[in-house]
């Protein structure tokens, strides 16, 4: 069973952060359910937005419609973006332990 999910009626014309996402409820369906999320007249997503909306969609049936391009785009960036591996640098900064406000006044008058 399809079931159609307007969500220009739970978020309006943009959805910016992962919070948005629960107003969506895309959990209370049951799996056999193919989810249709429906984009017309949302005009933007955010990368937060998208990426919470996959994770929700793991392991189910779903289909995207009415998206325009900058929706379609974002699914596709956060995508492509899932299946590349993350790299993060070293840091070997050393970490000054600070005690008080006046030191810490002291310690960022310093570094001007």
């Amino acid at each position: 069973m399809d079931r159609v999910i307007k969500l220009h009626k739970l978020i309006g014309d943009e959805g910016r952060s992962r919070v948005n996402v629960q107003k969506l409820n895309l959990d209370k369906y049951p799996m056999s359910e193919t989810l249709i999320l429906d984009f017309e007249n949302v005009r933007f997503i955010s990368r937060s937005f998208t990426d919470e909306i996959l994770t929700l969609l793991v392991g189910r049936a779903y289909s995207i419609v009415n998206a325009n391009d900058v929706i379609s785009n974002m699914f596709k960036a956060v995508v492509e973006g899932r299946g590349k591996s993350r790299s993060h640098a070293v840091d070997n900064s050393k970490i000054k332990k600070i005690e008080s406000m006046v030191e810490l006044s002291k310690y960022l008058n310093m570094c001007l």
